[in-house]
């Protein structure tokens, strides 16, 4: 038997009660509505009784109008589909409202109750269908992320290895800060080396052990912030991450998103952190290494974060064990002693597939050492 769908539900906002009770009269045959006679009482009701579907709110109210409602709403709730309903006078008012993006359309007073059940109709039709658009792109972008850094992990391994660090710093930093939209700074992280796709392994490896380079090589591994955010800007949803990464090494310009600033601000001091423990200098000595150079609140964060991190071990594992992100840190071998795969590779799903190939062809030695997602611990006091 197939479970019937809950009618939508629907806050209407009106501070006259006559036209509240109407309007619920009219759409209560075909959806759930609730009611509020003012912008902050409807504030509330969103907050109680929310997720709505739609909301319906008229143009001149006491306190708070419509359109300053509907605009709070689209910011607290932005998958609620929003309407305005006003007056022949308020048009030019509304059409902004709508302009501007605060809703999906607007009603005229006196409203046709079939016009009006028809346009909430198409409200929750609009939200399913962007719902369903936006969770495409989700589930494409998480693909498209594993994807480039599997290919970090392929062509980069030196500075794939050092992300599972990076990104877990700057994870870290993020919650302990608040920050909304984590996700994006998690991003930068994995992603930030993508740029030394285009540099020679050598290279990379070698700057990221702070070895002497050439100074084509420094010139190299310069460009490479500016590879990397050539390479993702013109993703959907990844703009602002392309940015960050652009910026990671160097000032960004003053037109440049506060977001983005502070993205890049973030990635440039975990990756100093970093660079300064694979140094060997003790964590609280590299926390004050950084307090002089970086904002205070990211130092804050930082330090927050680096108190709660502790050393990984590395561990024996067969090929089924195996996991995204762990590192090699012995030669694979054969059962015959051949060598399959070197050491300080990174696992990824196509290495995973090759050597669970391997074990049922030519058989692998297992157990073998792996390093998973490191962890440094602070230092003492």
């Amino acid at each position: 038997m197939t479970a019937e769908i809950a009618p939508a539900k629907v806050l209407v906002v009106d501070d006259e009660p006559f036209m509240l009770r109407a309007l619920e009269r009219t759409l209560s045959f075909n959806f759930r509505p609730s009611t509020a006679e003012s912008g902050p009482e409807a504030l509330q009701v969103l907050a109680e009784e929310g997720p709505f579907e739609v909301v319906i709110s008229d143009m001149w109210m006491p306190a708070m109008t419509g359109a300053e409602l509907l605009g709070r709403i689209r910011n607290q709730a932005p998958d609620t589909v929003r309407i305005l309903l006003t007056g022949m006078a308020d048009a030019d008012a509304a059409t902004g409202a709508v302009n501007d993006g605060q809703v999906f359309r607007f009603l005229t007073k006196p409203c046709p109750p079939e016009t009006l059940i028809d346009t909430v109709r198409e409200a929750v039709d609009h939200r399913v269908v962007k719902k369903n658009e936006r969770n495409l792109l989700s589930s494409t972008l998480t693909g498209m992320v594993e994807i480039l850094a599997n290919i970090i992990a392929v062509s980069s391994p030196s500075s794939f290895e050092k992300t599972e660090n990076l990104r877990e710093t700057v994870r870290s930093v993020v919650q302990n800060l608040g920050w909304p939209e984590a996700w994006k700074y998690e991003v930068a992280a994995t992603l930030c080396h993508l740029g030394c796709v285009a540099v020679p392994e050598d290279t990379v490896r070698r700057a990221l052990r702070h070895e002497p380079l050439s100074e084509a090589e420094k010139a190299a591994m310069r460009s490479h912030p500016e590879v990397g955010y050539r390479l993702l800007h013109s993703v959907p949803r990844l703009e602002k991450v392309a940015e960050m990464i652009r910026y990671q090494a160097s000032p960004s310009p003053d037109e440049v998103d506060d977001r983005v600033r502070r993205g890049a601000q973030l990635l440039r001091m975990c990756l100093h952190f970093e660079g300064l423990l694979d140094q060997g200098h003790e964590t609280r000595e590299a926390v004050n290494v950084v307090r002089d150079i970086y904002p205070h609140e990211l130092v804050v964060g930082l330090e927050t974060a680096a108190e709660s991190q502790a050393w990984a071990e590395t561990v024996l594992v067969t090929v089924e064990e195996l996991r995204y992100g762990m590192v090699l840190d012995q030669d694979v071998l054969s059962a015959s002693g051949a060598r399959l795969v070197s050491k300080g590779e990174a696992i990824t799903e196509s290495l995973t597939e090759r050597l669970q190939r391997f074990s049922q062809t030519v058989g692998v030695n297992e157990p073998f050492r792996v390093r998973k997602a490191p962890r440094r611990r602070p230092a003492r006091a």
